[in-house]
C-alpha cells in the first residue's frame, strides 16, 4: 500500500508514534500535503535533541520550531561529548520560552554553565502548562545562582505535576525549601540534595498533593519521641537514602508517619535493621505497604565472627512474613570487613563493589552466586588481581578499564563481550597492539574507546591501526603527549579517525584543530586541550577558529578548563 494513498486521520495517528525531529526527518518534504499535515494539523510535536547532528539541529531550530512553537508539547536537550553547547545554542535560536505556550513536559540534560542554569530559571515562569520538568547538571565548578529563586519558580508553575531536579555540582548539596505552595505537584526527584529531616515538613506542607517523594535526607538528633508528621500521610511512593543512621530510633520515628505508603525503597550505610525489627515496623506502620526494596550495608567489628554475623542477620529475615505472605527474599555479602543486605528486587541492577565477596549468601534457595556475577557489569583494572573462583562468568560486562598485558584469566572469566560498550585503556603501547584488535574483534557494540597515558610516552601509532567499526568515540585527553600537526594528519587517515564521531585530545597548536576538523570526515563534536589556549586569550582564540572554521561550527569555551575548548559541527 502506497503511503501517500492514506487518510489524513489515518496518517495524523501514524504520526504519534514518531518524534519531532525523525517526523520531519522522515515525512518532510515528500509533498505539500504531508507538509501541511506537519506544520498546520499535527499538535504533539516533541523534540529529543539528545545526539542529534548540528545540521539536524540548525535546520530544525531555524525553519521549522520557530513557526511550530505554540504547539510543541515537549522538548528534551543534553550537553554532552556529542552535543556540547546544545543549549546555548537553543537559547540563540529561540531567545525565550514564552514562545512556548502549549509545552507540557521539558527536559534538560547536563546543563554546564551557570549562565545557562539561570536563563532556563528565568524563562520558566512562561511555561504556565508545563506538567513534567527534568533538570539534570553536572559540573566540577560551582553553580553562582539563586537556588531559592529556582525551587520558588517551579513550585509557582501552575500545572507542574512531575519535577527532578539533580545538580551535581560544588556548594549544592544543601536544599533551599520552596516558600510558595504547589497546588499541583505530585511527584518530586532530587537525588543531588541533601534534606535535614526537620525539612521534610515545610517541603511537603508547601507540596499538599505530594505522592511520590525521592530524596537524600539527614536524621535529626533534635528529633523528640513525640516526633509526628502528619502531613507526611499524603505520599504513597518514598525513595529515600539515609545519611547519619547513628541513631535508628529516629529513623523508625520517621518512618511511623508513612501509613499510606505503597512502595519504599530506602538506602543507608554504616548500621542495620535486622528482619525482626524490619517486620515490626512494617505491621505496625506500613500496613499499606506493597513494594519494598532495602539496600544496608555496615562494617562488621573485627572483634565478631563474621560468618556468625551474617547467618543471625538472615534469620531474622526467613520469617513467614518475608518468605511465605511477601516472598521479599533478602541477599546478603561480605567484602573485607563491611557487609551488605539488600533486597532480591535490587538484585538484577548492579554489582557496585570491585572486589568479589568472600562470602554470599541469600533467603531464596533458587538463587547461585553466578546470580551475583551477572549483576557485574564494570571492573577496573585491578580486577583480576584478587582471587578468582574458577567458574566464574562475566556475562553481562559494559564497561571495562584495563591495563596490558590482560591477566590470564580475562578471556576465560568473561563469557562474551556482547553487551561491551566503552574500554579504557591505562598506558597502552604498540607492543599490545595484537591483543587491543582481539577485544575489538569480539566487541561488536563497542562505542567508546578511552586512552589513559599515565607515564609521558610518545604517541603509539600503532592503536590508530586497530579496528573496530562500532567505535564512534575516541577520548584521549589524559594523555601526556600531545599530537602535532602531523600527527593529527596521520590520525585523519587511519580507520579510527575516518570513522570516529566524538573526539577528545591533547594538541601542541591551534593548526592541529582545523586540521582535525577538516580531515575528519564523520567528525561531529570535538573536545580540545590545547598549549596554546589560555585564560588570556580564550576568547581571542574562539574568535579565530569562528573565521577560520566552517560557518556550520559552533565553538564554546570548556567551563571546566581554561586551556580547553569544545566545537560542535
Amino acid at each position: 500500500m502506497n503511503i501517500e494513498s492514506l487518510a489524513n486521520e489515518i496518517l495524523l495517528d501514524l504520526f504519534d508514534y514518531f518524534d519531532g525531529i525523525d517526523l520531519f526527518h522522515t515525512f518532510y518534504g515528500l509533498n505539500t500535503r504531508f507538509n501541511l499535515l506537519i506544520c498546520k494539523q499535527y499538535s504533539l510535536h516533541c523534540f529529543t535533541f539528545c545526539g542529534i547532528k548540528k545540521s539536524q539541529f540548525d535546520e530544525l531550530c531555524q525553519q521549522h520550531i520557530p513557526r511550530l512553537t505554540n504547539r510543541v508539547y515537549g522538548l528534551s536537550c543534553a550537553e554532552d561529548n556529542c552535543n556540547p553547547g546544545q543549549m546555548d545554542l537553543l537559547f540563540t535560536y529561540i531567545p525565550s520560552f514564552e514562545q512556548f505556550s502549549g509545552l507540557r513536559s521539558l527536559s534538560l540534560q547536563n546543563i554546564t554553565s551557570s549562565e545557562t542554569l539561570i536563563k532556563v530559571i528565568q524563562e520558566l515562569s512562561y511555561l504556565l502548562n508545563l506538567m513534567h520538568l527534568t533538570i539534570n547538571c553536572y559540573s566540577a565548578r560551582k553553580y553562582v545562582i539563586n537556588f531559592q529563586l529556582m525551587n520558588d519558580t517551579i513550585w509557582s508553575l501552575p500545572k507542574l505535576r512531575i519535577c527532578s531536579l539533580h545538580i551535581f555540582a560544588m556548594g549544592s548539596r544543601n536544599f533551599c525549601i520552596p516558600t510558595k505552595i504547589s497546588a499541583s505537584l505530585q511527584s518530586v526527584k532530587m537525588t543531588s540534595f541533601q534534606l535535614d529531616i526537620n525539612q521534610i515538613d515545610q517541603l511537603m506542607k508547601n507540596t499538599p498533593h505530594l505522592k511520590h517523594l525521592l530524596v537524600c535526607i539527614k536524621i535529626s538528633s533534635v528529633m523528640n519521641d513525640h516526633y509526628n508528621l502528619p502531613s507526611l500521610s499524603t505520599l504513597i511512593n518514598l525513595d529515600i537514602c539515609v545519611w547519619d543512621t547513628s541513631d535508628l530510633s529516629k529513623m523508625v520515628l520517621f518512618l511511623k508517619n508513612l501509613s499510606n505508603l505503597r512502595h519504599l525503597n530506602i538506602r543507608f550505610s554504616k548500621n542495620m535493621i535486622n528482619g525482626y525489627e524490619w517486620e515490626q515496623i512494617i505491621r505496625n506502620y506500613l500496613f499499606k505497604l506493597k513494594v519494598f526494596e532495602l539496600d544496608m550495608s555496615d562494617d562488621i567489628p573485627t572483634n565478631q565472627n563474621i560468618e556468625d554475623y551474617m547467618n543471625q542477620l538472615l534469620d531474622s529475615f526467613q520469617s513467614s512474613f518475608w518468605i511465605n505472605e511477601h516472598k521479599w527474599f533478602i541477599h546478603c555479602y561480605i567484602v573485607d570487613t563491611t557487609i551488605r543486605l539488600f533486597t532480591s528486587s535490587k538484585f538484577p541492577s548492579y554489582y557496585p563493589d570491585q572486589k568479589l565477596p568472600h562470602i554470599w549468601k541469600s533467603t531464596n534457595p533458587k538463587d547461585t552466586q553466578q546470580n551475583l556475577y551477572r549483576c557485574i557489569t564494570m571492573i577496573n583494572e585491578n580486577f583480576f588481581e584478587q582471587p578468582m573462583p574458577s567458574d566464574i562468568c562475566l556475562s553481562r560486562i559494559d564497561y571495562i578499564t584495563i591495563k596490558f598485558p590482560l591477566h590470564d584469566q580475562f578471556w576465560s572469566a568473561i563469557s562474551n563481550f556482547n553487551h561491551l560498550s566503552s574500554i579504557n585503556v591505562l598506558s597502552y603501547n604498540d607492543t599490545y597492539q595484537s591483543e587491543l584488535q582481539n577485544l575489538f574483534e569480539r566487541a561488536s557494540k563497542l562505542h567508546s574507546l578511552r586512552i589513559n597515558q599515565d607515564d609521558s610516552l610518545p604517541l603509539q601509532t600503532s592503536l590508530f591501526k586497530c579496528i573496530n567499526p562500532s567505535i564512534h568515540s575516541l577520548i584521549c585527553f589524559k594523555m601526556n603527549h600531545c599530537l602535532n600537526e602531523e600527527e593529527c594528519l596521520l590520525f585523519c587517515d587511519s580507520p579510527l579517525g575516518m570513522q570516529c564521531e566524538i573526539c577528545s585530545f591533547n594538541v601542541e597548536n591551534l593548526l592541529c584543530i582545523i586540521i582535525l576538523v577538516k580531515n575528519m570526515i564523520n567528525l561531529q563534536a570535538l573536545h580540545i586541550y590545547c598549549q596554546e589556549i589560555s585564560e588570556e586569550n580564550r576568547v581571542e582564540v574562539i574568535e579565530w577558529l569562528k573565521d577560520s572554521l566552517p560557518s556550520t561550527c559552533f565553538v564554546m569555551k570548556d567551563p571546566d578548563s581554561t586551556n580547553a575548548i569544545r566545537i560542535w559541527m
